[in-house]
């Protein structure tokens, strides 16, 4: 398009399908490329698994070790500390069902 058209005002037919066939490749680019970047951030299922695994892991050893300090915690006597661990505990409990 011109830019005397264009200050005018006056389009043309093929002027208009230039633009609109610019504008479709524009936004299907961008789409494609979202696209790519949403497939980039979610991990593979087997990412997910490993994951899961391990983070289950990792919570039945931090319950495991709450539960064996719970009796000297009791023991130290330093206020609200076994409440504290068993108030952890819990936590744990709600989060892993």
């Amino acid at each position: 398009m011109s830019l005397l058209s264009a200050m005018t005002g006056r389009w043309h037919f093929h002027q208009v399908a230039d633009l609109t066939i610019t504008l479709f490749r524009s936004t299907m680019s961008k789409a494609q490329s979202f696209k790519a970047k949403i497939r980039a951030k979610f991990p593979p299922a087997e990412t997910k698994e490993r994951l899961a695994c391990a983070s289950s892991t990792a919570v039945n050893g931090l319950q495991l070790i709450l539960n064996l300090f719970k009796g000297p915690a009791d023991a130290v006597g330093v206020p609200g500390l076994k409440g504290g661990v068993e108030g952890l505990l819990f936590v744990i409990d709600v989060i892993k069902v």
